[in-house]
């Protein structure tokens, strides 16, 4: 079933590298085409921009909005329910995979010849890329200028009050199908088979790192204590489906598609 609520307007804020792309499909499926609005990833504030330019009629129009926008990107919404969702993933694993996504031939972006020039532990140091220093909690937090270093504590603790005030559901990318069961719950949306989307196929993986995993965790301090944060809230949820129901959602999913 679609959802068709006019009073209310999901915002889907994809964080990159949080298996984002894979629970985008899932969540179209249950709104019609036209009522999506995507925020185009390779020029989100353009994008944003337009949607914000639009009269009220107009983005009355649509029920979700999804993409590369960080909280309150979106503006004066006409829709009396805002309901934020996103995913968040281990700070390490993050980084990890957005390093190795820049370094992929479909990476078309001025990061990458830097990235290229230099090793893994060159480029944190070089603090080139903000994309790599607490982007999770910049992304959450919003309203913070895109400078590496311009996440504190104070930024944080707006992060974590988001959280609490503004997100209806946020999941855990390394339980991605504990997760998304739990999301159908609180949405009440069907919950379809899925594949798993814009993998990073040849990524760098924390057991052969040491020095470079340390760089990352200190870099990236604010992004492990609201990931924390999240995922000790995410564990105290009553309404996340069984081990078992979990394991019989793998197995048929993996019966579909292989995945």
């Amino acid at each position: 079933m679609k959802t068709s609520d006019k009073d209310q307007l999901i915002i889907f804020l994809h964080i990159p590298k949080t298996a984002g792309t894979s629970l985008r499909d899932i969540i179209e499926r249950n709104f019609d085409e036209k009522a999506i609005f995507t925020i185009d990833g390779k020029n989100p504030r353009e994008s944003i921009k337009l949607f914000n330019s639009l009269k009220s009629a107009d983005k009355a129009s649509f029920s979700l909005v999804q993409g590369h926008g960080e909280f309150g990107a979106i503006k004066d919404l006409p829709q009396k329910q805002i309901k934020y969702i996103t995913f968040v993933r281990n700070p390490v694993e993050r980084v990890l995979s957005y390093y190795s996504y820049i370094l992929s031939d479909s990476f078309k972006r001025p990061q990458a010849e830097v990235a290229e020039s230099m090793s893994l532990k060159k480029y944190l140091i070089s603090k080139c890329d903000w994309q790599m220093n607490n982007h999770q909690t910049r992304m959450i937090a919003g309203n913070v200028p895109p400078e590496y270093g311009a996440c504190n504590e104070e930024v944080l603790e707006r992060a974590k009050n988001n959280i609490i005030s503004h997100f209806h559901f946020v999941g855990i990318a390394e339980r991605f199908d504990e997760s998304i069961l739990t999301m159908s719950k609180f949405l009440g949306w069907k919950i379809p088979f899925y594949k798993k989307l814009n993998i990073t196929r040849k990524r760098i993986t924390q057991d052969t790192l040491d020095e470079e995993k340390h760089l990352i965790e200190k870099e990236n301090r604010l992004d492990l204590e609201l990931y924390e944060f999240i995922r000790s809230r995410f564990e105290n949820l009553r309404i996340r489906p069984s081990h078992i129901q979990t394991k019989i959602f793998q197995i048929m999913n993996k019966m579909k598609y292989g995945t």
